[in-house]
């Protein structure tokens, strides 16, 4: 019988092909693992803690008895209140540097581009000088000199270091 038809019994690999064999499948192995681990998800926690298994169904009985905002509480020292402000210290090393270090600006070269009326004396208006980024500028505060005194709908009133009030007025459209 010739040698090419005749099998070879299988025969355990040595060496170098025996470490290539045990590589390739501790790599496959880890490879799995890692997959695995990778798109495997975890059950959602319960309010005390433990993994509970989540059906379409509770999600929608979770939904219709909870109100949408029942369990909202406010922040104590939320940083986003309208109400926070600077503390005292700060405030006024704030308004001693502003007042240091402000400029004359002729008030026509005040642009405004906005008014935002609220209430509470919280209104105010968007300004831009020549050469400048748009900035914001409350009631009380001073842009070159002049402060802010009221706001009205596309209406600005500024008071001069010299008393002297400055009207300005939004640009009308297309000019």
């Amino acid at each position: 019988m010739p040698r090419t038809a005749m099998s070879r019994p299988f025969s355990m690999p040595t060496g170098l092909s025996l470490a290539a064999l045990v590589a390739f499948s501790s790599a496959t192995l880890v490879a799995g693992i890692a997959t695995w681990r990778a798109v495997r998800l975890d059950p959602l926690p319960t309010a005390d803690g433990s993994p509970v298994a989540v059906r379409a169904e509770t999600l929608e009985s979770m939904a219709i008895a909870r109100s949408p905002r029942g369990d909202v509480r406010p922040i104590d020292n939320d940083p986003f209140s309208a109400d926070r402000q600077l503390p005292a210290a700060r405030a006024r090393a704030v308004e001693s540097y502003a007042s240091a270090g402000a400029i004359a600006v002729p008030p026509e070269a005040v642009r405004l581009l906005g008014t935002v009326i609220r209430p509470g004396g919280k209104s105010f208006v968007v300004y831009q000088l020549p050469s400048e980024v748009p900035k914001t500028l409350r009631l009380g505060e001073t842009v070159g000199g002049m402060t802010l005194a009221d706001v009205a709908p596309g209406r600005a009133t500024f008071r001069t270091q010299r008393g002297a009030r400055v009207e300005l007025s939004l640009a009308k459209a297309g000019s």
